[in-house]
């Protein structure tokens, strides 16, 4: 969740920052309008795309990388064998963050609803009629018009007496009927559950802007009379507070809204702005998206030594004897005999435990990882903590193995999982300690006969 909530940041940040520098002082408010939207959206579904680009390097391996981490040895006596992982881990107390992100978000889903519930009321409380095409609701206080889906409410007082300027109704109407609540809404929601994000604060402001730019457009295309409008939206100003999720005329930036109705907007213009938004948004999927390549494994030749295979008969060269030479065997009673001190019975049964496999995390995995509450990581033997993880990328991974901590071994940070990552320079070290000293055990202290 940690990736995604990245991604989806900085391709939301990028697609507003041009959108801040290039397109919000030009008169393409339309375009604005479906480019503000499809910024979230893209924003949204990006981080979870796949991209397929061709590996420039191939990787060998034998192994193909699985979801669980924990490597299973075959069978030994209870001497040499390794504790059992158990199915299922023990349920962990839930992070602080997490008890605060939901008491955060429950407070603002509950204004959300009480702002919508206000509406209701608003609605249903007070006289209502046709009104071209909308719904016109009749209040008995207010000072200015203003809008919620196809909801007009306005002064009673002003509206029997005639005192409402057309060029008011034509405005308001833009917003009913252009669907501007639905952004609000959708943008609200949005908010309620990524809090968190400042991104979405701007965006929210900037489409407000956008309804109010396309709702003047709209005016001075019926009426052609720009001076008297920007009068008229100078003398309706009022520090009166309004419904949160309402469109009304009295948006705070009206300085911009005034400028903006002087200017123009090239053709050349219109087709740059196109242009650079459909290279911005590939920049973005190429950015932060996932690609294939980095989990792709090409079948190819072995480059790791796995688990010895025993000689077919004792009068065959002994293949331990001579990769390794006279090494130490670990016996079932936690003694040790050279290799070539063993009877030739006995060297039927000795097991070298294999190196760990060649892998590179998965995009899950690797976020999974960096949560302190649940893993102790290792880096090439070293001890790993807190955001020094972050020094590392998931490719610089080659290899990793993890255990389960039990009860009795837990450590004070509590970890559930110890996890021992290599990277590639690690890697290499490991496979010379094996050729050099490899870990070797006889897994049966009265063997028996092979039929060879």
């Amino acid at each position: 969740m940690t990736v995604y909530l990245l991604k989806s940041s900085l391709s939301l940040l990028l697609l507003f920052v041009f959108y801040k520098i290039a397109l919000e002082n030009e008169r393409l408010h339309t375009f604005k309008r479906f480019y503000l939207l499809g910024s979230l959206l893209v924003s949204a579904v990006v981080p979870m795309l796949s991209v397929e680009v061709a590996p420039s390097v191939a990787v060998l391996t034998t192994v193909s990388p699985e979801s669980v981490f924990v490597q299973e040895l075959p069978p030994a006596p209870p001497s040499v064998a390794a504790a059992p992982t158990p199915s299922t881990p023990e349920a962990a107390t839930p992070p602080y963050w997490l008890l605060l992100y939901c008491i955060v978000t429950a407070v603002l889903m509950g204004r959300f609803g009480r702002n919508l519930y206000r509406l209701a009321r608003q609605i249903t409380d007070h006289p209502k009629e046709a009104f071209r095409r909308a719904t016109l609701v009749r209040l008995p206080t207010g000072s200015v018009p203003y809008t919620f889906l196809h909801y007009l409410f306005v002064p009673e007082t002003a509206y029997q007496r005639g005192e409402i300027e057309e060029e008011l109704f034509t405005h308001e109407l833009t917003h009913i009927r252009q669907r501007h609540s639905l952004d609000v809404l959708l943008i609200e929601w949005l908010l309620c559950l990524a809090w968190f994000n400042p991104l979405l604060y701007w965006c929210r402001r900037a489409m407000q802007l956008n309804h109010e730019f396309l709702a003047d457009e709209a005016v001075n295309s019926s009426h052609h009379n720009v001076l008297q409008y920007q009068q008229l939206l100078l003398s309706k100003l009022t520090p009166t507070p309004l419904p949160l999720l309402a469109s009304t005329l009295t948006f705070q930036t009206t300085k911009q809204r005034l400028l903006m109705m002087t200017k123009h907007t090239s053709r050349r213009t219109v087709w740059l702005a196109g242009s650079f938004s459909g290279l911005l948004v590939g920049t973005s999927v190429f950015l932060f998206s996932t690609t294939a390549a980095q989990e792709a494994r090409p079948e190819t030749t072995s480059s790791a030594p796995a688990k010895i295979q025993r000689p077919a008969t004792l009068e065959k060269a002994d293949t331990l004897l001579q990769r390794y030479g006279d090494k130490l065997v670990m016996l079932p009673n936690n003694q040790q005999k050279k290799y070539a001190d063993l009877t030739p019975e006995e060297r039927k049964w000795v097991w070298v435990a294999p190196i760990s496999p060649r892998r590179t995390p998965t995009e899950a995995q690797w976020a999974d990882w960096h949560n302190p509450h649940k893993f102790g990581i290792w880096v090439d033997g070293k001890r790993v903590r807190g955001k020094a993880l972050n020094a590392y990328k998931r490719t610089d991974i080659v290899a990793f193995l993890g255990s389960y901590v039990h009860k009795n071994a837990r450590q004070p940070e509590g970890y559930l999982y110890h996890m021992d990552l290599t990277t590639e320079k690690g890697y290499a070290e490991e496979v010379r300690e094996h050729e050099k000293s490899p870990f070797m055990v006889l897994m049966r202290d009265k063997p028996k006969p092979r039929n060879n």
